[in-house]
């Protein structure tokens, strides 16, 4: 449930952060969308907004615990191929992550 902010102020904040996200502005991006988190913590399309925005700033961790706040909120019966894209995106950068390291421990 959306509390103390009107639909047309989350709208806003979100077109926002989406601007600066764009523009590779990740920082202010995500301080936007932190604060509507706070003002809106029920609205799905914050967390949608936060999980993209984390995984083009290379946070892959951060992301995936954005897709799962985000399909908390997500009707069931909702398409869901978008975030499964960021989801499958996010483990893969982790995936990489992973081997690169282990590649590094092997090669001492």
């Amino acid at each position: 449930m959306v509390k103390d902010i009107d639909q047309g102020k989350i709208d806003w904040l979100l077109t926002q952060a989406y601007t600066k996200m764009r523009h590779r502005q990740y920082k202010g991006s995500l301080a936007l969308l932190e604060g509507l988190r706070v003002l809106a913590p029920d609205h799905p399309e914050v967390y949608r907004m936060l999980s993209y925005t984390l995984l083009q700033a290379d946070q892959p961790e951060e992301c995936l615990q954005m897709v799962d706040k985000y399909l908390q909120y997500l009707p069931s019966a909702a398409d869901d191929e978008e975030i499964r894209w960021i989801e499958a995106r996010a483990r893969l950068r982790l995936d990489k992550t992973a081997n690169g390291a282990q590649q590094g421990e092997t090669s001492d």
